[in-house]
């Protein structure tokens, strides 16, 4: 074998090995496509959240109460459906579908810190909204919810008083199932993830909160609302202020105040048809009053039924008058009538002479008809042309061998950052890294090189030849 046929077979090698490289590597980069390119959500299963409360020292915080709501549904493709509780709180029904940015969540809440300013805590005192579930931490801080509903939770936990200190949680948003992108590029859907909320602490200087939260039960009967009402609040039996709500404040209104007195409220103007009650509650340094409008829907009088028509009473029969007698007459003979004069009998007319009768019509004499011409010859028809004779094709050039393609680069997989305990700010479509997709055809690649392949080893057995 000379030099130049050692060179082809080379190069003939060399490109079969990297074909066999490129169609091995390609089932495992389509699978991984595939994984990254959608969540597959089992809506067979429960979900589980474990929230973990720590102190701002990091120590673990135990007797906690929390509280947690199904914000949103999710289904099986992965896309959030808010539910009807909580419809009016968000403008943009698809406000969860955004690429699973969990960050961007926060938003919906507006976070500060404290466990009872964020617009979503309101919207639930002011809409009367049930808790799914609520608990209280452990000795480890945490605070186990099972048997979950998939979806979106909104966790909210209550402030805690220990010693000279106020604790407070930032409440938030999670979702159930955790979507995380793993090291190796799939895709996996945590069913029990835990979280982990932001917290501050500040010293008690004997303060005291002030609650006020107005709630309607007047369902199908909303237009019949007051535009406001104002509440009283009186400290230790004498009035300390007038506060009016209304939908602008959500219905509800917190102060701060001196502690060490007594409070109470009441309402001047519940609305017309309504009654309201108050409800008291005191938790440590914090008095929560609920007032509580029910509608009074008046009773319809039943329509009186209209009194039928009398019956008309029967007349009174008419007296009769008895007959009076009379003499009796003498009866006067018939006198005899004179008879009829017969009747004279009418003359008959003269009959008619009858006519002569008319003669017919002579009838016309028919035309004679016209001698058709004689039809024309038909010609003798067109002989067709002759086909020509078509070219013989000439044989095909030898196609040139491919070079070898550059080895494909390995793909890179950015790290994720933490949120909450868990993963924040992934990039679109839960970080997923799309393969490029292209529309070429595999299956002509064996036939052209076993072609080429053929037409070199021809080559080589006619240069030894020579």
């Amino acid at each position: 074998m000379n030099t130049h046929s050692k060179r082809i077979f080379i190069r003939i090698s060399a490109f079969l090995t990297a074909l066999l490289l490129t169609l091995s590597m390609m089932p495992a980069g389509t699978a991984l496509a595939k994984n990254a390119s959608r969540a597959d959500i089992d809506m067979g299963k429960k979900g589980s959240l474990t929230i973990t409360h720590l102190s701002i020292d990091d120590k673990l915080m135990e007797n906690v109460p929390s509280h947690i709501y199904l914000v949103a549904t999710i289904d099986k493709d992965g896309q959030y459906a808010v539910t009807d509780e909580f419809k009016d709180a968000f403008a943009d029904p698809d406000f969860f579908n955004n690429g699973y940015d969990y960050d961007s969540w926060k938003d919906v809440v507006e976070y500060d810190m404290e466990s009872d300013t964020d617009k979503l805590y309101s919207y639930v005192n002011s809409r009367n909204v049930t808790e799914i579930k609520s608990g209280i931490s452990d000795a480890q801080g945490k605070t186990y919810y099972t048997d979950l509903e998939l979806g979106v939770y909104y966790v909210l936990s209550d402030k805690v008083v220990k010693g000279d200190y106020t604790h407070s949680f930032v409440n938030f948003v999670y979702p159930v199932p955790l979507l995380e992108m793993g090291d190796d590029g799939v895709l996996k859907v945590n069913y029990a993830p835990e979280a982990s909320p932001k917290k501050s602490k500040e010293k008690n200087d004997e303060k005291d909160i002030i609650e006020v939260y107005k709630r309607w039960s007047d369902s199908g009967y909303e237009d019949n609302r007051p535009d406001s009402i104002d509440v009283n609040i009186y400290c230790d039996g004498e009035e300390y202020e007038k506060v009016a709500l209304s939908d602008d404040n959500s219905w509800s209104y917190t102060e701060t105040v001196e502690a060490g007195h007594s409070w109470s409220v009441d309402e001047s103007n519940p609305g017309e048809n309504y009654t309201g009650r108050v409800t008291t509650n005191r938790i440590d340094h914090k008095h929560i009053f609920v007032i509580t409008n029910t509608i009074v829907v008046p009773d319809i009088p039943d329509i009186p039924v209209a009194p039928g028509t009398p019956e008309e009473p029967d007349k009174p029969d008419s007296p009769q008058i008895p007959d009076q007698p009379s003499p009796d007459q003498p009866e006067i003979p018939d006198v005899p009538g004179v008879p009829d004069v017969p009747e004279i009998p009418d003359v008959p007319e003269e009959p008619d002479v009858p006519g002569q009768p008319d003669q017919p019509d002579v009838p016309d004499v028919p035309e004679v008809p016209d001698v058709p011409d004689e039809p024309d010859v038909p010609g003798q028809p067109d002989q067709p042309d002759v086909p020509d004779i078509p070219d013989i094709p000439g044989v095909p050039d030898v196609p040139d061998v491919p070079d070898v393609p550059d080895e494909p680069g390995v793909p890179f997989f950015p790290d994720f950052p933490q949120v909450l305990g868990a993963i924040r700010e992934l990039p679109a479509v839960l970080g997923a890294r799309r393969l490029p997709q292209t529309g070429q055809l595999w299956w002509p690649i064996p036939v052209m090189v076993i072609a080429g392949i053929a037409f070199i080893v021809k080559g080589i057995k006619k240069n030894s030849k020579s």
